[in-house]
């Protein structure tokens, strides 16, 4: 399914591969091991920036805490542990904003270190 939605697409694809600066402040981020080539990305305007991690957490309630732990959708376990690690350290260190598609509702906050752990601190909802 996947090779007949690209080929519907056909040369209008651009491809890239690992860190690779995409044009109008978005660079790539390679992720690896939830699935191959599995990448996130980094949003930077200048004043603020906001990390899209995908499918690389899944179970944020425990994989915070635990990266290590996998999930049976990921198809190489260690690389993926260490794509968590990875990005949960720049997280932490560059202060990012971060959103993923398996995080606790609104989708998007932050990422603190507690103790040896890291724990998931939400974006306040704001509803207009």
């Amino acid at each position: 399914m996947a090779r007949a939605v690209a080929d519907a697409y056909g040369e209008r694809i651009e491809t890239f591969e690992g860190q690779a600066d995409l044009g109008h402040g978005v660079t790539s981020l390679p992720l690896h091991g939830h699935t191959p080539g599995h990448s996130g990305f980094i949003v930077d305007s200048g004043n603020d920036a906001l990390l899209l991690w995908g499918d690389a957490t899944a179970v944020a309630a425990y994989q915070f805490s635990y990266p290590e732990a996998g999930i049976a959708f990921d198809a190489d376990g260690a690389q993926a542990a260490a794509s968590r690690v990875k990005m949960y350290d720049m997280a932490v260190a560059d202060r990012l904003t971060v959103a993923g598609m398996h995080l606790p509702f609104p989708g998007y906050g932050h990422v603190e270190r507690s103790g040896g752990a890291c724990t998931w601190v939400p974006e306040e909802w704001k509803h207009s």
